[in-house]
């Protein structure tokens, strides 16, 4: 069985503060997203940062108030932009490589884990089911 060894380690407050923590962290290309809910504003964002320094690439506030204690999902997508899953109002939320809202999926039932399976094959999980959606550029 291997073994698992920490190389690396950032701490409060750089990535976030007391009365934060992190939802999801996903990495592609170098890069983390980390998804940070604010527990006591009920706040959410997503940071980019490169993985081998931490520093931030760019943060982005998600217009999302988390009612629920579940965690948050985020994938991500070719040409390095990221999905969030807004379980709260049955929503996608896709992330440009800028680190703006390029665009907002309204999702039914309401979605609450995704994943990219290929290039262009992306899975979706909802409370009753899963459903795949091929993936196609709009360029």
């Amino acid at each position: 069985m291997p073994t698992v060894e920490s190389i690396r380690e950032w701490k409060y407050p750089l990535i976030c503060s007391k009365d934060e923590m992190i939802d999801a962290i996903v990495y592609n290309n170098g890069n983390l997203a980390l998804v940070i809910k604010n527990v006591s504003e009920k706040s959410m964002r997503i940071e980019l940062r490169y993985a081998k320094t931490f520093d931030r690439i760019w943060t982005l506030q998600l217009a999302i108030k988390c009612g629920q204690k579940l965690a948050f999902c985020c994938c991500s997508l070719t040409c390095n932009e990221w999905l969030i899953v807004d379980y709260e109002t049955g929503r996608l939320l896709q992330i440009a490589i800028d680190g703006k809202v390029k665009k907002t999926i309204q999702y039914y039932s309401d979605p609450y884990r995704t994943f990219l399976l290929d290039l262009n094959m992306l899975a979706v999980s909802t409370m009753a089911d899963v459903k795949l959606h091929a993936i196609r550029s709009n360029e």
